[in-house]
């Protein structure tokens, strides 16, 4: 009885991969693929042809190397506008611009315009045009009843100096 059974499955297998190798009435479709593929011809380039090599000759001897550390230590130290280092420092230069804030305007006959400044721990300083202000050596050139102008002196990487305009907004509070 095994032996049936097993004979059973052998031939049932044998008939399933025998019905697989039939035909799979796809005939129509294989002669149109090779009838479509016959007629497409694929163009390809050429490769181009090279071009020598022609070598560059450097003749700019007598300018400067751009990449050269002479070349930065040339301009360094030459202090044009440079600040004087030995000047009184004032209440505001201790604190960055980002950090201070301007509150408000004073005007009267005797001063002139006058702005109100805050600090970052909440101090209000009075400044005038000619104060000194921020840690780059600013100068307030203007006041206004909405901003401040400051001037301020920045040293490059080579020890030049040049100046840099910057402001101070009005920062109104709410009402509480």
């Amino acid at each position: 009885m095994k032996n049936r059974a097993r004979y059973g499955l052998i031939v049932s297998t044998l008939a399933l991969l025998l019905s697989a190798c039939g035909n799979s009435g796809t005939e129509d479709l294989d002669e149109w693929m090779s009838t479509e593929g016959a007629s497409i011809r694929s163009r390809i380039d050429p490769v181009p042809a090279l071009e020598p090599y022609v070598p560059f000759a450097y003749q700019a001897y007598d300018l400067p190397d751009p990449f050269s550390v002479t070349k930065v230590q040339q301009n360094k130290g030459k202090g044009i506008n440079s600040p004087d280092p030995n000047w009184k420092k004032e209440a505001l230069e201790e604190f960055d611009l980002d950090k201070l804030n301007m509150v408000g305007t004073l005007n009267n006959k005797k001063e002139g315009v006058t702005a109100l400044i805050q600090s970052p721990s909440k101090d209000i300083f009075k400044a005038k045009i000619g104060n000194h202000i921020g840690r780059n050596f600013g100068v307030i050139t203007n006041i206004d009843e909405s901003s401040i102008s400051i001037k301020e002196l920045i040293e490059d990487s080579n020890g030049d100096w040049s100046e840099r305009s910057a402001s101070l907004k009005l920062v109104e509070q709410e009402q509480k």
